[in-house]
């Protein structure tokens, strides 16, 4: 699955989806998250940046002159953090140190 949704969206960037409806994200989070048909890869990687974006995982956090807002904004970015970690962060069989994964189909240089 990691595989997958690493190819399909960058981990991170999707281009926009014009025709992406309300109905459309329903049945995208129906299907990934209440298993109650296959979830596609396409599903799987929009549902990823659906999460993300909920989370405000690209906005400046101290963005704001509001401190409750900032915090508000850090925890979000703090779970989005945690499903990034999730999926890339492998841990070893024996619970010892964690390796962290490469996503496939992403470029790093």
């Amino acid at each position: 699955m990691i595989d997958e949704i690493s190819a399909a969206a960058g981990l991170l960037v999707l281009p926009p989806d014009v025709d992406y409806t309300a109905v459309d994200r329903y049945r995208d989070f129906r299907a990934v998250l209440t298993g109650d048909q296959a979830p596609t890869a396409e599903q799987k990687a929009r549902i990823l940046h659906q999460l993300l974006s909920l989370c405000d995982f690209r906005r400046d956090a101290a963005d704001t002159t509001n401190v409750n807002e900032t915090y508000l904004r850090l925890g979000k970015q703090r779970v989005a953090n945690d499903l990034l970690d999730a999926l890339t962060i492998e841990p070893q069989p024996d619970g010892g140190i964690v390796v962290e994964r490469e996503p496939q189909g992403v470029d790093h240089e």
